[in-house]
């Protein structure tokens, strides 16, 4: 092939593909996002944001932060630096996540993230979470809460709970309602996740979750969105605590996160 065709080839390549498609790193994030979220790459800019988007934390586990700097064997993979209860059960993972289980004994495993509050602000979290290894037992084992008072005061909590064979994800404002799901959740799948929670005046507090194995956020009323909305806490949250709740050694929570955004703000689908 003459040199004057390689030159015409090329040319018509730069007009035909669209702006940014050779670099493509937005367009092949958010591709990602969409297929597959578990360890997508880049889905935090920066220490506390994703691209265009403020926010309260970002994580994806793909920074060059210590994780924990009171767990020695933590690696250089987050964002921002979290603080572990119980490191026995906690994994580190740039690539997977964080996996959190409590397989070893009778203690939750939890790890905190803890931010500055405005009195009365709705908080949101987007995460994507894979259930690992999930309990078929008759009570509901939290596996996520929202807190207060620097993390010593329950908000809000979604757990997993056993509802007529199956597993369901249930969520509780705290000192309201617990309300299990319509749509049972399915060992082995990765979901995505949003959380809401609202502070109340004394018996409206309210706590959502919605949650799809698509990128697309279940809207208040479809079987894939679960809400409690007559909590008694006034409390705004000011924390967010990953609490993996014993149950047996043959029958315990084991999950998956990654990509976890929390704002102060709507999140109407994946953070991009």
């Amino acid at each position: 092939m003459g040199t004057d065709m390689r030159y015409l080839i090329i040319a018509l390549l730069v007009l035909v593909l669209p702006t940014g498609a050779l670099a493509g790193s937005q367009q092949i994030r958010q591709v990602v996002g969409m297929a597959k979220v578990q360890g997508a790459s880049d889905f935090c800019a920066s220490a506390n944001s994703t691209p265009g988007t403020t926010g309260v934390l970002c994580e994806d586990f793909e920074g060059d932060t210590l994780c924990d700097a009171d767990y020695p064997s933590a690696p250089s993979v987050c964002r921002s630096q979290w603080t572990t209860a119980d490191t026995a059960g906690i994994v580190f993972d740039g690539t997977a996540g964080m996996e959190v289980n409590a397989y070893s004994n009778a203690d939750a495993k939890a790890i905190y993230w803890i931010w500055t509050e405005s009195t009365g602000e709705t908080h949101e979290l987007y995460t994507s979470i894979k259930l690992v290894n999930i309990p078929i037992v008759a009570t509901a084992k939290t596996i996520l809460t929202f807190r207060s008072n620097n993390g010593a005061t329950i908000v809000g909590t979604v757990s997993l709970v056993n509802s007529s064979g199956t597993v369901k994800i249930q969520v509780q404002a705290a000192g309201g309602t617990a309300v299990p799901s319509i749509t049972a959740v399915t060992e082995g799948t990765t979901y995505n996740l949003w959380v809401k929670v609202v502070p109340g005046t004394g018996s409206n507090a309210e706590m959502h979750v919605a949650y799809s194995t698509t990128s697309t956020k279940p809207t208040d009323g479809s079987d894939n969105y679960v809400k409690s909305t007559n909590g008694t806490t006034t409390a705004t949250a000011d924390s967010i605590r990953w609490d993996v709740e014993y149950s047996s050694a043959a029958q315990c929570s084991d999950i998956t996160v990654d990509n976890i955004f929390v704002d102060n703000a709507s999140i109407s689908g994946i953070p991009q």
